[in-house]
Order: structure tokens, then sequence, then C-alpha cells
């Protein structure tokens, strides 16, 4: 099942697959508790591979009942969906949380929607693309416009060393508190979202910086 998938940090191809991962943060210890392995079948379903390549790659008949068929099964389910199927595991196994973090790619519409079906006691941080239409006041905007129309709303925050704007918008049906930011030597402002709209700029920063964790995690794996 192995193919080419896209390396964002060296934006080429290699060939591999990806890792999922959900994990626990206690306030102290940072605890990996369950994972997926994905491939990407691309637009033809050949994952980028050539057919002599597909004949020829491994293959084996699995029980149903083993682990080898469970992780076969998740390898092309799409990874938001399976994301939102990890936690959804975890408060099955009564391992609660406050909030949900993840990066801008899977903060969207889909992945918002499915954790707070899950639970209305759970809020998703997480960095938000900026090419994305929001609405404000009554109004649709580019969210990346927001610094200029809102100028005068701009705040420093001393203890971060950065330039904030806070606001309360509203996208695809989902309310949520945006903080557009823009870190001292920085040319352009991130926004991160969070669906509890009574959270604060500095906690908001203080807890999505929790998610830097996973980094050090992944780096660790591979290169031990």
């Amino acid at each position: 099942k192995i193919g080419k998938v896209f390396d964002h940090c060296t934006h080429t191809y290699s060939i591999g697959m990806k890792l999922l991962t959900r994990c626990f943060w206690d306030g102290k210890s940072f605890i990996p508790l369950d994972f997926s392995i994905h491939n990407e079948p691309g637009k033809t379903g050949n994952r980028g591979l050539r057919k002599k390549d597909l004949d020829n790659q491994f293959s084996k008949e699995r029980a149903i009942d083993t682990a080898g068929f469970k992780r076969v099964s998740e390898i092309e389910i799409n990874k938001i969906l399976m994301s939102i199927t990890l936690i959804a595991n975890a408060l099955k196994s009564k391992i609660t949380a406050n909030y949900v973090l993840a990066d801008s790619w899977f903060i969207c519409e889909n992945f918002i929607n499915g954790i707070k079906s899950l639970s209305n006691k759970i809020d998703v941080i997480g960095l938000f693309k900026t090419n994305r239409i929001i609405e404000l006041n009554g109004k649709n905007h580019k969210a990346n416009s927001i610094p200029d129309l809102k100028r005068k709303e701009i705040k420093y925050c001393k203890s971060l060393k950065c330039k904030y704007i806070a606001l309360t918008f509203n996208y695809k049906g989902i309310e949520a508190k945006g903080f557009w930011v823009k870190m001292n030597g920085q040319e352009s402002w991130k926004l991160l979202i969070c669906t509890d709209t009574k959270l604060t700029f500095i906690k908001a920063m203080k807890y999505y910086q929790i998610r830097w964790s996973i980094e050090v995690f992944f780096n660790d794996c591979k290169q031990n």
C-alpha cells in the first residue's frame, strides 16, 4: 500500500506513508496514545507509482481479527475523518480534554463540526488559513484583509512581543474567536482561532504552544 507522499518541508515527493497521531497533554507530560497510517491515492488512485511498481508491491491476506487488517482498512480513509475518529476513541476510553489542538491543515469546517459533534465541552484551537472568507458584523471578508480594515483595534502584547487583533467572527455557521497575530520580525499576520469565544489572547497562545510538542515527538521518532 506504499506510495508517493508530499513532504511539506522539502516540497518534494517521497516514497512512504503518513502517520496521523493523537496525543494527550496532562499539564506536565506529552503522551502519544493512538495513531493511524495513511497513503495518498492521488487523482488516478495509483499512489503516484507506475503499474509495474504496483504489480510488484508486496501484498498479504490478513485475518479480519488482526491489528494488521485494521491498519490496512484505515490506510485510504480521509485524514480529517480519521482524526475525528481518533478523538471519538479517546472519549470512549474516558480520556477527556478541554481543547483539541491542530495545525492549519486540519482547521476546516468538517474538522471543527466533527469535534463539536462529539462533545460540546471540547473546543478547537488552531491556525486558520487566511485566504478563506469569514463573516464579520454581517459582511464577508477575506481573513487576510482584517488587519488593514481594523487597524485601530491593533494591540501590542509586551509579554509575547507581538501585535494582535482579537475579534469574534463566523465561518460557515461556526462562531469562533480569531486572533490575528504578528510577531516581532515577521512580515505577515497569522490567524489563530478558537471555538471558545471567551478565551483570552494570552491563554489561546499559551495553549496553542503546547501543540509544538507533537513536532518534537515526530522528530524524535524519525531520528531515533
